[in-house]
């Protein structure tokens, strides 16, 4: 078979496929659990490198399969899917269809260029990165369901709340600027604040204050 299989990437492939379930229920009319998908696409997401890590034997090549499948699969998670959750909003919308359009593509370079940097990298060091360049897609993983908590009470106005987010990110995506890659206690942190939005979710779906 084609590929590279070990436990390294069980965790991006966990992301890809939850992810395609996601799409299919934004496009079954069930938006709020495609979104309860994509937080979890990043909390797969958040624990793939540090798995990934803990293999000292993989080969070259396995490294570098492992850099474009993850690519890959955030591209589906986080270029794809919130973009897709926005047409349960947005509908037929050419306006929207548009800002779509460019937040996947802005999606879609970044990950394309962290790529090529880290490729790189990893030619010149064998150092774990510090920096990214541009906000990673990552983000998406959480902004996207936090606001989806406040969908309800927003109520006319979420959907141009929702397109503003999808702007803000894709220029954000492309913009070159430097963001400290978290370790230790802001990866805990972050981790945690999952986890409150992940709660957050549930409270506002029982109490019907979701789409």
């Amino acid at each position: 078979m084609l590929g590279f299989f070990n436990y390294t990437i069980i965790a991006t492939y966990m992301s890809a496929a939850l992810a395609m379930v996601g799409l299919w229920l934004a496009f079954e009319g069930q938006p709020t659990a495609a979104v309860f998908c994509l937080l979890f696409c990043g909390l797969f997401d958040m624990f793939d490198g540090r798995i990934a890590r803990t293999h000292k034997t993989r080969s070259p090549e396995a490294r570098r399969y492992g850099i474009q499948i993850d690519s890959l699969a955030d591209f589906l998670a986080f270029g794809t899917l919130p973009a897709v959750i926005g047409f349960s909003i947005w509908e037929s919308s050419p306006a929207y269809a548009a800002l779509a359009v460019l937040y996947m593509l802005a999606a879609l370079i970044r990950l394309a260029y962290f790529n090529v940097t880290e490729e790189t990298r990893q030619d010149q060091t064998e150092g774990e990165r510090t920096h990214y360049t541009g906000l990673p897609v990552t983000t998406a993983s959480y902004t996207f369901p936090l606001i989806w908590c406040v969908s309800r009470p927003a109520g006319v106005y979420f959907a141009y709340i929702f397109a503003a987010l999808i702007l803000l990110l894709g220029v954000l995506f492309v913009s070159k600027f430097k963001i400290k890659k978290p370790h230790g206690k802001m990866f805990a942190l972050l981790c945690g604040i999952g986890i409150l939005i992940f709660i957050l979710l549930i409270i506002s779906a029982a109490a019907g204050t979701t789409i």
